[in-house]
């Protein structure tokens, strides 16, 4: 009685929470809600989603709900919710709407979710957007689907450069990138090339310039832009990140190279300038690995980031020294013969230092035998040896790039492909911090419990077990691992 008096509180409170935001249709077929929305003179607003897709249940839990966002919508709209993927759970209304799901995907491009696309009260389409939006944002894009003047399908069809005011243009170009990148960047481009050249140097042109870099022309209006800069003007804070934005492009790293070299020894130890000099540090012959390799412990007080010298040291060696060798076309070549590794090593502690040398070839090692697992299950306690080893010395879930996902998945790895006693605990180990650090995640929770059971911890396993079903109930896995564990039965592939 008390269970089923909290589920109708719920409900109501759900109920409640939904009549002060958007009210959306139940019930209609496509064709019905454009004869509701001729009959009263309301636009149509369609919410195409998909079921998987988180963006899609942020908007449904964050933004749909809210009172002024149902103000804006349930006066001038007609509402619905259109499933755009089909699934073994689809109740028969879903599955009425099939066939009109699948022509309007089709027919307005709906490539990603979730899209809100409007339409008139004759069933014309007007509007389109891609992607989530806040409360605030919604509100202005209803305003817009009103709007001619900002109406996407108005602009798609009429669209002349030229045309458009300036003021407006920069808008609109970023409010279609999702919904039509080839519009936007239309609309971008007539923008840069109708302001002056001038303007091109404030910050929210350079970030704009960025945004549409990937259209040839735009990026080409960059490229003059940096390279008309004089030395003293690309010192700049909002030169200096443009170029950085842009530092895959090879005229660029020209330019950025020149003002490097051209940079005096004592300018160079600022928060800018060696975050800049960086990011352009790619070889042994780069100034950035000199400086670093020479002046670590000035690097990392400057940065306020240490051990950020040896990192970056670490990385030009790894690529320079020893990815070429690992690579699948160079293995080909080789027929996958196992690099010499211990040859390379000594090279690299006779340029360097043996520390040097010790991490890059550990590095080397897990991504050599990373490669043979995946082509025989043979490799994997050699790859695990090697990870160990690789996680141990960076102190798990400390550092960068060796977050609780990560570890856990290496945990995970161990579990199943690892009959070592110490292996496992050093895994358990792992996991303990984790969970500590991450207390309600139903997967850290289970990958915990299958350890402790593969070590015969059984009783401690089901607790774990439990807690993870109670985190995660609807995970099938974690379910079945429960069962298997009260059933004595082992939770890992056997032989």
């Amino acid at each position: 009685m008390k269970k089923l008096l909290y589920l109708l509180m719920s409900l109501l409170c759900f109920t409640d929470t939904q009549a002060q935001g958007i009210k959306f249709e139940q019930g209609l077929t496509w064709a019905q809600v454009k004869v509701k929305a001729k009959a009263e003179n309301k636009y149509i607003f369609l919410d195409c989603f998909a079921t998987w897709c988180v963006p899609c249940k942020t908007m449904d839990e964050s933004v749909y709900p809210v009172k002024e966002v149902g103000d804006a919508f349930n006066e001038k709209f007609i509402s619905v919710k259109v499933q755009m993927d089909r699934t073994e759970f689809d109740d028969p209304t879903i599955k009425k709407w099939y066939g009109d799901a699948n022509t309007i995907q089709k027919n307005y491009t709906v490539t990603a979710f979730p899209t809100f696309l409007f339409f008139s009260p004759e069933g014309t389409p007007v509007h389109k957007e891609t992607g989530t939006l806040n409360a605030e944002g919604f509100i202005m894009l209803s305003k817009d689907a009103l709007n001619p003047e900002r109406q996407y399908y108005s602009i798609l069809k009429n669209f002349q450069p030229g045309k458009i005011d300036t003021s407006e243009l920069k808008g609109l170009a970023i409010s279609f990138q999702n919904a039509d990148k080839i519009l936007a960047e239309k609309l971008a481009l007539d923008y840069l090339n109708r302001i002056p050249k001038s303007a091109y140097g404030k910050p929210d042109n350079l970030a704009f310039i960025t945004r549409f870099a990937n259209d040839s022309l735009i990026l080409k209006i960059g490229i003059q832009y940096v390279s008309q800069l004089k030395h003293k003007q690309i010192a700049k804070k909002n030169n200096l990140d443009f170029i950085e934005r842009l530092k895959n492009v090879p005229e660029i790293q020209l330019i950025a190279k020149k003002y490097i070299d051209g940079q005096p020894q004592k300018q160079l130890f600022t928060k800018e300038n060696l975050a800049f000099l960086f990011t352009f540090t790619k070889t042994l012959k780069d100034r950035g690995f000199g400086v670093a390799y020479h002046e670590a412990d000035r690097v990392d007080n400057t940065l306020g980031r240490k051990g950020f010298a040896q990192q970056m040291c670490d990385w030009v060696i790894f690529t320079t020294e020893i990815s070429p060798l690992l690579s699948v076309e160079f293995q080909k070549k080789e027929n996958y013969k196992e690099p010499d590794f211990a040859t390379m090593q000594a090279e690299i502690a006779e340029k360097y230092n043996s520390d040097y040398a010790n991490r890059n070839i550990l590095n080397g090692k897990v991504k050599w035998f990373g490669f043979l697992k995946t082509k025989d299950n043979k490799y994997w306690p050699d790859y695990l040896k090697y990870r160990i080893q690789q996680v141990e010395t960076l102190r798990s879930d400390t550092l960068s790039g060796m977050g609780p996902i990560t570890i856990n998945v290496d945990a995970w790895n161990i579990f199943l492909y690892s009959t070592n006693i110490a292996q496992l605990k050093t895994a358990i180990k792992w996991m303990t911090g984790i969970i500590a650090r991450n207390p309600n995640v139903g997967p850290y929770m289970d990958t915990y419990a299958n350890l402790l059971y593969k070590v015969g911890d059984k009783d401690a396993a089901i607790i774990w077990q439990k807690k993870a079903v109670s985190q995660s109930p609807s995970d099938k896995g974690i379910l079945s691992n429960l069962d298997k564990m009260k059933n004595g039965e082992a939770t890992w592939p056997l032989k």
